[in-house]
């Protein structure tokens, strides 16, 4: 949560401005930094870790997905939109060696 330095003279004035806006600053400022910040790995680039990984299945194993109803139609889709930055982030260590692997393999 933002913090509101509230004995400053703009805000010491309006202190029931501070209190209602204050949440609706916070909740603007975080959708557009998340806006701004969360975007996905291109397609290409995620059909790549995915094939490398040895497939949907063995790509949602690797990342802990596989109990999860409906996963295998998510990788499936991430292969056409790219894998969604929360993703990527939670699984940024398996995701950096499928990177070196698929790179390595190309290489060869």
């Amino acid at each position: 949560m933002l913090a509101y330095n509230t004995e400053s003279t703009a805000f010491s004035e309006y202190p029931i401005v501070c209190r209602v806006n204050a949440p609706l600053l916070h909740t603007l400022l975080r959708t557009g930094i998340n806006m701004v910040f969360n975007t996905r790995m291109n397609s290409h680039e995620a059909r790549k870790l995915i094939e490398a990984s040895g497939g949907d299945i063995a790509f949602a194993r690797l990342l802990g997905l596989d109990e999860k109803p409906g996963t295998r139609q998510r990788i499936n889709n991430w292969k056409r939109r790219g894998i969604p930055a929360s993703v990527v982030l939670e699984h940024l260590a398996a995701i950096d060696a499928l990177r070196c692997a698929a790179e390595s393999r190309e290489a060869a």
